[in-house]
């Protein structure tokens, strides 16, 4: 078992990470320990901005956004969704908030999404329902939305402004400058193409190019077998493909994360991803870093994005293994298969009893996740891969990417969203 420190935050977002690596030594440290020390974002003896009293539990699914990690927290007839970098912490939309067009405030709301630029999320209350942006403290914009009673939204997924979810089983997106239903032609020999539960996008297709990628899991027929896969466009790339083709199972909706890559779990296969063009499986029965035995069943997974020097990070997910083995979990280079934080860690001074992430976990080196602890609390935290002393270059060639992000600033509903809540 290992034990992990939190640190104050001294880093506002990923890509800042490496600009103030001298102040915060963070650098140093990585080059020469083993672990990464973690960021609490907020946990449940945090204050609910705005609010009243503690949280008292959170989705499990956030994503990166200003000033850091962006989550929806819970409390006592509460609900809401904040951002927050360790130090401070920022109220974006609860139920006090009013749905845009109505005098009546939200009830619910779902995972937020961003990746690193503005949130969106799926809100409503009993007579009205739809996607919005998130615009400041307490306010936001419409995407598209419909009355309760015959409007059904998924999941939002989004990266910087380009958003892409299902209304009504029909999947949408605003990557063409206006919102407009998703066209997927498939390619030659696949036939009878069936999208699978909620869409997810990213910024660009680093590799081999295009932008606003969007991959859907698919159910679909090549040569009469039935195959399952993901189904994966970008404007102005190469023709629209299907990902991860597999004959006879399930492709759980993927993870795209904003430079393109993309991932998922195949029932009865393990983890399949994608990361420069080169598709790559983590099987079932794969050896546990750290741990006893092989995985004997995967969880939630989020696709990797590339540092462009000697240190990539090529997905994350949690694993399983027998006599309660949980943990959360990457593949990247040069480190190949290596445990990130496991459960029966100590993190905070408390021991880890479950840990969980969403698709939006992964930015650079950083991972954003939910933990609970045996004591009965649980929290939202943060922690950047260790790397590999002379990994500096990696972190130029993200911090790069980072500064050029700035600049640019018929469905099967049978599954369902990946988040969870505790």
């Amino acid at each position: 078992m290992h034990t992990f420190r939190v640190r104050p935050n001294c880093v506002s977002t990923p890509a800042a990470w490496l600009a103030r690596a001298a102040v915060c030594g963070i650098l140093s440290f990585v080059a020469t320990h083993a672990h990464a020390d973690f960021v609490k974002i907020a946990d449940t003896a945090t204050p609910i901005p705005n609010g009243t009293g503690n949280f008292t539990g959170f989705d499990h699914s956030t994503t990166f956004s200003s000033p850091l990690v962006a989550f929806r927290g819970f409390g006592q007839g509460q609900e809401g969704l904040y951002t927050s970098d360790g130090t401070s912490m920022q109220r974006l939309a609860d139920r006090n908030t009013l749905v845009p067009g109505t005098s009546t405030p939200f009830t619910s709301f779902d995972s937020p999404s961003g990746s690193l630029g503005p949130v969106f999320i799926r809100g409503g209350n009993a007579a009205r329902v739809g996607i919005y942006r998130a615009v400041g403290a307490g306010v936001v914009q419409t995407v598209d939305d419909g009355p309760a009673g015959s409007t059904v939204f998924g999941r939002v997924a989004a990266s910087n402004n380009a958003v892409a979810f299902r209304r009504n089983n029909v999947i949408y997106t605003n990557r063409g400058g206006s919102l407009q239903q998703f066209s997927f032609a498939p390619p030659p020999g696949a036939s009878s193409v069936q999208f699978i539960g909620d869409p997810d996008i990213g910024e660009f297709d680093l590799t081999p190019g295009g932008t606003a990628p969007i991959g859907v899991a698919v159910d679909y027929l090549r040569n009469g077998s039935s195959h399952t896969g993901v189904a994966f466009s970008a404007l102005g790339g190469p023709a629209d493909r299907i990902l991860f083709e597999t004959p006879f199972q399930e492709a759980d909706p993927p993870s795209v994360n904003w430079s393109g890559a993309a991932a998922t779990k195949i029932t009865g296969v393990g983890i399949r991803f994608r990361l420069f063009d080169s598709e790559q499986t983590i099987p079932l029965g794969t050896a546990i870093p750290g741990g006893t035995g092989g995985f004997t069943s995967f969880g939630n997974v989020a696709a990797g994005s590339p540092n462009l020097g000697i240190f990539d990070t090529n997905v994350v997910f949690v694993g399983f293994g027998s006599g309660g083995q949980e943990g959360i979990y990457y593949f990247g280079r040069p480190t190949n298969l290596t445990r990130f934080i496991a459960r029966g860690d100590t993190l905070d001074g408390k021991i880890v009893d479950h840990l969980d992430i969403g698709r939006d976990a992964e930015f650079g080196t950083s991972i954003s996740f939910w933990a609970s602890f045996t004591d009965g609390s649980s929290g939202i935290y943060y922690g950047r891969v260790p790397e590999p002393g002379g990994a500096l270059v990696g972190s130029a060639g993200i911090l790069a990417l980072g500064r050029r992000r700035a600049r640019s600033c018929f469905v099967n509903p049978r599954r369902r969203s990946s988040a969870l809540s505790d």
